[in-house]
């Protein structure tokens, strides 16, 4: 064989000594028998008063749990397994009962002293003897002493009962838009780390969601997954992980609606102007929230789902203030459309004010200016007109000036009628 085609054997052989998963194998030991606690079994044939004694895993002398009652431990190594596998000759749901007892039963939060073990490793080997075996705590005496740990006993079948690998956490909720939401979960939330919100105990507390839908999610911290370990040659064993979904995913649905003023004029129903200020109102006419009409597509920020009111604020100059209150349904995922119409201010005209001698000139070039129309949108000041006696004698007037030059002229005419009549005599 060439070295070019050793080379290459060797490289292949290196490749997968590399890459191949390795599944180590792990050895575990007996403890010292714990003093006073018996398990006591009647295997149809055998009767055994079994003193417990725990058994450690070597890699870290942690405690682990036998799978079955009355099989002695191998010396040698064994195979772990992280999901159902049938060498266990167990059921699926006697599987995962048995892993729950074990998360429930010893060190679960203040579970720390040794009777604990006692009582997990005795509920595992209950749940999975056959039917016509008869197992029961005792003392040494083989006497049933269940009684003296049956308040033990209720609490870890209790939370075995009530666990959800969610946490007790739905899917999905639904919230209207700027409310909270608390979510009630539970034991074990203390592990997980949430993406949005925050976490007060037992409880998920969730504010700021944007309309729609919102996906939240929980990280496990530092997740322990349970492993089982199988020996051909002896008793079975597994050790107590986390039982919860290394990671809880759902979402918080926010509903919400929005607004849209359309500004008319009263007088013409036409949309003719924009630019009013309006407040949305809670039920009780509280502020809720206030925008103004830039253009014609006057419409609002996301509001809360449900009825509302909306009261007119201000207005632009030229239009009369509205303090009426339009009633308004907000619902998810739509514009409720309201039509306010306000009156357009009259415009006037300024009426002449009595004309002093000395101004006349002035006021009659500026006659024509002061009776033009004012310009759209002036608001135009209002004067009373005064009444003004009539006088004989004459003034500054046209009027009165041109009769006072008439009878000067007809008198003149008179003198010069008599004058000639005078002198034809």
């Amino acid at each position: 064989m060439s070295n070019y085609m050793k080379k290459r054997y060797l490289f292949i052989i290196l490749f997968f000594m590399f890459t191949l998963k390795v599944n180590a194998g792990e050895n575990f030991y007996l403890g010292e028998k714990i003093p006073d606690f018996y398990i006591y079994m009647d295997r149809v044939n055998k009767q055994v008063n079994y003193n417990l004694k725990p058994v450690y895993r070597s890699l870290t002398n942690e405690l682990v749990y036998c799978i079955e009652p009355g099989v002695t431990l191998s010396g040698s190594l064994y195979d772990s397994y992280n999901e159902y596998n049938t060498l266990f000759n167990l059921s699926e749901d006697k599987y995962n009962k048995i892993k729950l007892i074990a998360y429930y039963g010893y060190n679960y939060k203040d579970h720390t002293d040794i009777k604990w073990y006692m009582i997990t490793q005795y509920l595992i080997w209950k749940e999975i003897k056959p039917d016509n075996w008869v197992i029961y705590l005792s003392d040494a005496n083989k006497n049933n002493i269940d009684y003296l740990y049956q308040d033990n006993i209720n609490e870890i079948y209790s939370l075995v009962n009530s666990h959800n690998e969610n946490l007790g956490i739905n899917n999905g909720y639904i919230i209207n838009y700027r409310k909270n939401i608390t979510i009630d979960t539970n034991s074990g939330l203390e592990n997980y780390t949430l993406n949005k919100g925050l976490i007060e105990g037992n409880k998920i507390i969730i504010d700021n969601l944007d309309y729609g839908k919102n996906d939240i999610k929980l990280e496990f911290n530092n997740y322990n997954p349970v492993l089982f370990y199988f020996n051909s040659g002896g008793q079975n064993v597994f050790k107590r992980g986390d039982v919860h979904k290394e990671n809880i995913n759902f979402y918080v649905y926010v509903t919400a609606g929005r607004v849209k003023i359309s500004e008319c004029d009263q007088e013409t129903f036409l949309d003719s102007f924009n630019g009013g200020t309006y407040q949305i109102l809670n039920e009780d006419e509280t502020v809720l929230d206030e925008f103004n009409c830039q253009n014609e597509d006057c419409i609002s920020d996301y509001l809360p789902v449900g009825f509302h009111k909306i009261k007119v604020k201000s207005l632009p100059d030229d239009y009369e203030s509205n303090n009426y209150i339009y009633d308004v349904e907000i619902k998810d995922n739509d514009i409720a459309e309201v039509n306010i119409c306000s009156l357009k201010k009259k415009v006037v005209l300024r009426s002449n004010p009595p004309i002093e001698e000395d101004n006349k000139e002035e006021i009659d070039e500026k006659e024509d200016e002061v009776y033009e129309e004012p310009y759209e949108y002036t608001e135009v000041e209002i004067i009373e007109n005064e009444e003004i006696e009539e006088i004989d004698i004459p003034i500054t007037g046209k009027n009165s000036y041109f009769k006072y030059s008439v009878v000067i002229f007809i008198l003149l005419v008179c003198l010069f009628k008599g004058i000639k009549n005078e002198n034809h005599n």
